[in-house]
């Protein structure tokens, strides 16, 4: 009786783990259609941060089967029960919220503070220089600092 509730539990985890592992791959469906979008984006330097933020995406959700499946893989012969019901209640459950969690743990999006972070960190440089700086020569910097831009990315002398 007390391994029919374990395994009842190990169903419930496993219904929540499929419902997430189907977000995870809709979202790798999303990061795949969007694919020739980001890397044409790549091309153009001010949204080069696309391409690199759909790729931390596209590769996150590409390995997060691999993840379950190797937790699962320690998990299940736990849940067996050939170890004591404790062990079997104990590590089964934990392994299956850990399969659980680890659905999108590699992703970007997780992590980010949004898509407008490469965008927003520049207006907070810039807000940070009309702070310590004149008008007159805040300008001067940034004119200086195009120019030193445009020569790097463009192989202007």
């Amino acid at each position: 009786m007390p391994y029919l509730i374990i395994w009842l539990l190990l169903v419930y985890y496993g219904i929540r783990l499929l419902i997430r592992l189907a977000y995870g791959l809709f979202r790798l469906l999303v990061a795949l259609i969007f694919g020739p979008v980001a890397l044409i984006l790549w091309a153009i330097p001010q949204t080069e941060w696309v391409t690199w933020f759909w790729l931390r995406e596209l590769l996150g959700w590409m390995t997060t089967p691999l993840l379950v499946t190797a937790c699962l893989a320690m998990a299940v012969p736990i849940a067996a029960g050939r170890d004591g019901f404790l062990a079997a209640a104990v590590f089964g459950i934990a392994g299956m919220q850990a399969a659980y969690d680890l659905v999108g743990l590699l992703s970007a999006a997780q992590r980010s503070n949004g898509l407008l972070r490469p965008a927003f960190g520049e207006v907070v440089d810039l807000a940070k220089m009309a702070n310590a700086h004149t008008r007159a020569e805040m300008a001067a910097e940034v004119a200086a600092m195009r120019a030193l831009d445009s020569r790097g990315q463009y192989g202007h002398r």
